[in-house]
């Protein structure tokens, strides 16, 4: 799909990523902020939580995948 678009469209979908990255970004600080004060955690904890959770949703999702596609040894 990429190589259809040439270096231009390349750099636009760059561009576009960079953008939304930037944005998902500046909304994640600031709900982990409301977060934090709306529970009494504090933002460490919270930062914590998130970073636990980013790093332990790819492998969830591996898991989910393999067992919809019948590859139920995966999971241990």
């Amino acid at each position: 799909m990429l190589e259809q678009l040439g270096s231009i469209g390349n750099i636009a979908v760059l561009i576009a990523s960079l953008v939304v990255l930037i944005k998902a970004s500046s909304l994640t600080i600031t709900n982990s902020v409301n977060l934090a004060s709306v529970t009494g955690l504090g933002k460490t904890k919270i930062g914590f939580i998130l970073v636990a959770f980013s790093t332990s949703l790819p492998e969830l999702v591996v898991v989910m995948f393999s067992i919809m596609k019948g590859f139920q040894s995966v999971m241990f």
